[in-house]
């Protein structure tokens, strides 16, 4: 009698579908989260490329200006009308100048625009995911531009 219970049990099929749901239901919602975010870092970073190109234009292009607070208040004006997942402020930013090309290849810069032709503007944004734990994405976003400035040129 034993016997056949037990067979009887190896062998029923009720809940076998639920129960592979279930196995399965985890990665689904990883995978769902995954997409979610990938999403996010796409927009995110295309907002960034955006922000920071229409930023430097009006900061090149502003005479006798402080190009590193130019920047930093267009960016953060840029990235409130674009994307509301950047925040600018988790951006770190550097600018370098150069009196010419020969200096940008030996790598010959300076932290003042007097005159310096050309500007290398470089954004660090680290990606911060909203849903999956931070080991999972750990991204950081870097953008370098080189920029002739208009008003510094001789």
């Amino acid at each position: 009698m034993k016997k056949t219970s037990l067979y009887q049990f190896f062998r029923a099929r009720e809940g076998v579908v639920m129960t592979e749901f279930l196995l399965c239901l985890p990665m689904l919602i990883l995978l769902l989260f995954l997409l979610f975010e990938l999403a996010r870092l796409f927009i995110t970073s295309i907002s960034l490329d955006l922000a920071i190109l229409k930023s430097i234009q009006r900061a090149k292009n502003t005479p006798n200006v402080n190009y590193q607070a130019t920047l930093a208040t267009e960016l953060a004006k840029q990235t409130n009308q674009l994307s509301p997942f950047f925040d600018a402020r988790g951006a770190n930013l550097s600018l370098k100048f150069y009196s010419n090309l020969d200096d940008f290849i030996s790598n010959h810069h300076y932290s003042y625009a007097n005159s310096k032709p050309l500007g290398q503007y470089r954004v660090e944004y680290r990606y911060q995911p909203f849903l999956l734990p931070g080991f999972l994405m750990n991204f950081t976003l870097i953008r370098e531009v080189l920029f002739v400035q208009e008003h510094e040129r001789f």
